[in-house]
């Protein structure tokens, strides 16, 4: 009888525990609750970090998918009035394995969505770490080894209206009138991408389709590629990129390299590019977008056939760059140097120009499309020349030696200047002094 009786007394302890499990079980699929634990979650987050984290809702469908509503990571210690929220979410659902949740390679996610997106990149101006840093209290060690071990994999994503913002020390008391300002950015975009992964310090994706929207009136239509970043580079494979510039462009690499995040505050001068084109076309307005202003209102269009651009936007190399200008029908080939973006009548260049022709009719137009107020002499109507030569001085005020030659007309060489390239107030001046012992002088008039 005492026997039967502990029998009976531990199947109803048993059935008790199982009951309570199946009400737990039960409960944990109740919205409330799941929202109250996540709150108690996000309440032991903030204690260790200098913010404040809030979650909205949280709801998980059994069994593999989590929604999280109006998620906020607010700073405690702002150092710019305005900007004290890190990051906003308002929708994230996503979809995931539930055997990844044991893996130590990190979490397996299948689909991700999230909508309304806030992140404030902020440094503050008297120097010292950015404000991701200070939040979450993490220290850069560069002795620390980083685990091989992936954080996270998404193979679907999706991100709408997603907001980016940058505040960083202005390194000029210049005030920059077009392109994007890299001290103090406000960018719009919506995502698509797959293959979304956290490993070694370093994010990974391929991204479908970008479209993105920066204050000053930039915009990207569209921009695609495999990227990679992370210590100190991006990397971007086959990006390909439509502006609201005209240009249409295309690259096989595209190399970013910088020492920190402050580096971006002064992007033209401290961030080193190395960039491999493939066939694409080019308007020169577009560069303004990148370059703070460079090339503004500048509408000289060029179809590309490869080249090579390596160093920053201020002081750059450019190699095998070749080009035709579709309207006018001026192409050529270019390898040189470039230094003084954004001030672009000032530029310097030094540069070589290998099979160039042209005929004086293109040659006007492409011209008048960089904003030169020139009017050729009607010479040799129809007649393609062609050119080799060298340039060198200020974009606005430079001379170039050239060896120029037609079909039955003969060679002969140009020194020539060009003042007032770029300046929209004065007449372009182009001067000439021709020498030759072959030309043909009477079937150039």
């Amino acid at each position: 009888m005492a026997i039967s009786k502990k029998r009976y007394i531990a199947a109803r302890i048993v059935g008790l525990l199982i009951l309570l499990l199946l009400c737990g079980v039960v409960a944990l699929q109740v919205p409330a609750v799941q929202t109250r634990i996540a709150k108690i979650a996000a309440a032991k987050l903030s204690e260790s970090m200098d913010g404040e984290v809030s979650i909205g809702s949280v709801r998980i469908l059994p069994f593999n998918t989590l929604i999280v509503k109006d998620v906020s990571i607010i700073d405690s210690s702002p150092s710019i009035p305005g900007t004290d929220t890190l990051g906003r979410i308002g929708h994230l659902s996503a979809t995931f394995s539930l055997k990844s949740l044991f893996r130590k390679s990190g979490f397996d996610l299948n689909r991700v969505e999230i909508k309304d997106v806030l992140f404030q990149l902020v440094s503050p101006p008297e120097g010292g770490d950015v404000n991701i840093t200070r939040v979450f209290r993490l220290k850069s060690n560069p002795d620390a080894q980083m685990t091989l071990d992936s954080l996270f994999t998404i193979h679907k994503l999706s991100v709408k209206n997603a907001r980016y913002t940058m505040h960083l020390p202005a390194t000029s008391a210049t005030v920059q009138q077009h392109g994007m300002n890299y001290a103090d950015m406000d960018i719009t975009a919506n995502i698509t991408a797959h293959d979304v992964s956290f490993s070694e310090g370093r994010c990974r994706a391929v991204v479908d389709h970008l479209d993105a929207r920066e204050k000053s009136g930039f915009e990207l239509y569209e921009a695609s590629g495999s990227c990679c970043v992370g210590m100190g580079k991006t990397i971007v494979d086959n990006l390909h990129l439509v502006d609201n510039g005209g240009s249409d462009t295309n690259f096989s690499k595209v190399i970013l390299s910088y020492d920190n995040t402050a580096a971006w505050s002064d992007f033209v001068n401290k961030v080193d590019l190395d960039v491999t084109i493939d066939p694409s076309r080019l308007v020169l307005h577009s560069l303004s977008g990148y370059s703070g202003g460079a090339f503004w209102g500048n509408y000289f269009v060029a179809d590309l056939s490869g080249g090579r651009f390596k160093g920053t936007v201020s002081d750059f190399r450019i190699s095998d760059f070749s080009f035709v200008n579709p309207e006018g029908g001026v192409c050529g080939t270019v390898n040189g140097t470039c230094r003084g973006i954004p001030d672009t009548p000032n530029m310097r260049i030094d540069a070589t120009i290998s099979d160039t022709a042209f005929t004086m009719e293109g040659l006007e137009k492409a011209l008048g499309q960089m904003g030169a107020k020139v009017k050729l002499p009607p010479l040799a109507k129809g007649t393609r020349f062609n050119m080799n030569g060298t340039l060198s001085g200020l974009l606005n005020d430079c001379k170039g030696r050239f060896n120029i030659s037609a079909p039955s007309m003969g060679a002969l060489t140009a020194d020539a200047s060009v003042r007032h390239l770029l300046d929209q107030k004065k007449q372009t001046d182009i001067r000439a002094r021709l020498t030759s012992s072959s030309f043909d002088v009477g079937k150039l008039l």
